[in-house]
């Protein structure tokens, strides 16, 4: 038959000592005789461990790029092999079809931070014939595991250290360094780790600190590989440790927040609530609420809001050893509530209130509003209209720019359908993309790529956007490429759509008593069938009904010191839920909360990655389900086969979440704070 060759990568070591001449060392080579490996890149870093990355692509492989490397134990032998073995930096799904190359090069870097990590950049294509690079960091070796977790038990003068580590199946010591600066002044004595291969709890107690004093530690790991440090966390001995709760619910004047207390320092909190103002970080000398004592949630309500101002709000609290604030988090009032239909005409050579036009370049070559005054054909649109004319920046102007519509409230609508009217004048190097957001402009979803001469001048193009049915964040942008290539004009643009079960509930937020057991009501405008629930156990409320009328929330005596929340979420056919909130205060002759120990979570706050271990070792079964504030799903995860499980909440904003774990026999319940 006839023989079937494959490209692969050879690769050469030659070393030179002293006077003696050049001399190979070891060489190996890369390939499989099912796939062509090429376009390699090479690099020895100062642990004396070798990274390789290359491209790969078959007949049934898209083309893809991977990576493989040496140990140093292999190259301190020379023995010309690869020990870490080939693995997958991407998949590819597309292949490259109008072109005679392959990008132009792949490079692969030595981290100057460290000496040891490896960077790797190739080509790959992400869409037809769309070219993209991805950048990739590569570890290599079997370092521990290591993570630095918040502190817990802190008091005016002592703290407990945490984190986590895993030996990664070689035997492994960890410690703590810390200090009232970086670099960390003192440690803790080396123990030992063992040599598994799952992540354990460490921790480490503290005292004879400062009160009000910060200190910054972190954990460290080491075993015959090297040594890992995990990130540095900060404690401060009295601080009460506070939650800033994500703002919602912004109606001119007012909005909605509030925070959680998780630990007081050691001191009673006997003060807490939320400020704000238009500075970053405020202060309690400013605007502020004030929502109870004690640890706990909470929920506040800002007022006297002015539209159209960008503001700053931090939860606080305070006790017997200073104030204490939760993260800053940033809002806006700017811009009218738009609603479907919405159009923009471009009236005006300037750029309509709201919108918004980005630079991707840096260089101010962007969308103009006005008229494109060069150029055969000239666009055939009425009047002004938003376009890049990047012919006339010259031969040596690159565009990469987008023009950003205003957030559009579409949770009353259904069936919306975006239409404009545009001229794309196309040359080799240039391309429009139309792009839509549902969450407000933090990640973006492509509709339509034009690269193509407009078939007509202008052209009018139609389409529909399921996806934005019932969202309050709809937001659209036209992003253009180009590079002395002709340009794109945009004008009439329409958002529409069919208005959709009206749903309202309110007061936002009840705020009850701790005891007796009592109801309140919440008032609920709707035009169809609804159903209610809540996330709490200590409150039972209507399950559903029709039209509009109340819905009766009945909740229980609180009988521990800490106050409570409870979310309860309302769904229409068709609709976005709403949430709305009920605050019981802590009672005054009650007892502690008793923590339920049958499962452990940390760290909590978190920055979105938590680990669970049941204490009871022959747990190797859960089901897990997180949920936030609104009642909408975050993650459903079934776990088997072991003692100790890691997940990761994916990019969710920071706030309040909640978590259910169940084991058969049992079902806890518990509030996750997300704080990156």
């Amino acid at each position: 038959g006839q023989a079937s060759f494959h490209a692969g990568i050879e690769w050469y070591e030659f070393r030179k000592t002293g006077s003696d001449p050049w001399a190979l060392r070891q060489q190996g080579t890369v390939g499989s005789a099912s796939e062509h490996h090429w376009l390699g890149s090479i690099r020895l870093n100062g642990d004396q461990t070798i990274g390789l990355g290359f491209s790969v692509s078959g007949e049934n492989t898209f083309p893809s790029i991977r990576y493989c490397g040496q140990s140093k134990t292999a190259y301190a032998a020379g023995n010309s092999i690869m020990d870490y073995p080939e693995d997958t930096i991407l998949i590819g799904r597309f292949s490259q079809e109008n072109s005679n190359r392959w990008g132009y090069e792949a490079a692969l870097a030595v981290d100057a931070s460290n000496d040891r990590d490896f960077w790797f950049t190739s080509e790959y294509i992400d869409s037809v014939n769309n070219l993209a690079t991805r950048i990739a960091l590569l570890k290599f070796g079997k370092f521990p595991l290591v993570k630095t977790l918040a502190p817990t038990q802190v008091t005016p003068s002592s703290a407990t250290l945490n984190g986590k580590i895993n030996p990664n199946t070689l035997t492994t010591t960890w410690r703590f360094e810390w200090g009232t600066s970086i670099p960390y002044s003192d440690s803790s004595v080396k123990i030992n780790a063992g040599a598994g291969n799952t992540f354990i709890p460490v921790s480490y107690d503290l005292n004879g600190l400062s009160l009000g004093v910060t200190y910054h530690y972190r954990l460290v790991g080491e075993n015959a590989e090297g040594r890992m440090e995990g990130n540095d966390m900060t404690v401060t001995p009295g601080a009460a440790v506070v939650t800033t709760r994500a703002v919602s619910w912004v109606e001119v004047p007012q909005a909605f927040t509030g925070g959680d207390v998780s630990l007081d320092g050691g001191s009673p909190v006997i003060q807490r609530g939320v400020c704000w103002g238009t500075a970053v970080n405020p202060t309690i000398s400013g605007k502020r609420t004030y929502d109870g004592v004690g640890t706990g949630s909470f929920f506040s309500i800002l007022d006297s809001l002015q539209r159209n101002n960008a503001y700053h709000v931090r939860a606080y609290a305070v006790n017997s050893y200073g104030t204490w604030y939760g993260q800053d988090r940033a809002f806006s009032t700017t811009c009218n509530t738009f609603t479907p239909p919405f159009s923009e005409s471009f009236p005006t050579p300037f750029l309509p209130d709201c919108w918004s036009v980005v630079d991707h370049k840096g260089n101010s070559q962007v969308w103009n509003v006005g008229k494109v005054t060069l150029g055969d054909p000239l666009p055939a649109l009425d009047g002004d209209y938003a376009y890049v004319d990047s012919e006339s920046y010259g031969s040596s102007g690159v565009q990469n720019t987008d023009l950003v519509s205003p957030m559009i409230d579409c949770s009353s609508f259904i069936n919306i359908s975006l239409s404009f009217k545009h001229f794309l004048n196309s040359d080799q190097n240039s391309w429009g993309e139309l792009d839509y957001s549902i969450n407000g402009g933090l990640s973006w979803n492509v509709l339509q790529m034009f690269y193509a001469t407009s078939a007509t001048n202008p052209e009018t193009f139609n389409v529909n956007v399921p996806d934005a049915s019932g969202k309050p964040q709809v937001m659209f942008r036209w992003n253009y490429h180009g590079a002395f290539s002709k340009y794109w004009a945009v004008d009439n643009i329409l958002v529409s759509g069919n208005p959709a079960n009206m749903l309202s509930i309110t007061p936002h937020l009840q705020k009850v008593s701790a005891a007796p057991a009592s109801t309140t009501i919440f008032t609920i405008q709707c035009g169809s069938t609804w159903t209610a629930s809540c996330d709490q156990p200590w409150v039972q409320v209507t399950p559903s009904g029709s039209g509009s009328g109340v819905i009766s929330a009945s909740y229980e005596v609180n009988q521990y010191y800490q106050s409570r929340t409870a979310d309860i979420t309302v769904n229409v056919p068709g609709r976005p839920s709403a949430t709305v909130y009920i605050e019981q205060s802590r009672s005054t002759v009650g007892i502690e909360e008793i923590r339920d120990d049958r499962i452990v979570i940390y760290p909590n706050p978190s920055n979105g990655h938590i680990t669970l271990v049941p204490s009871d070792p022959a747990v190797i079964e859960l089901e897990v389900n997180i949920w936030d504030t609104r009642g909408s799903n975050i993650l459903d995860r079934s776990l088997k086969g072991s003692n100790e499980y890691s997940l990761d909440l994916g990019p969710v904003p920071d706030g309040i979440y909640f978590i259910r774990v169940s084991a058969g026999t049992w079902t806890v319940t518990k509030k996750l704070a997300v704080s990156r």
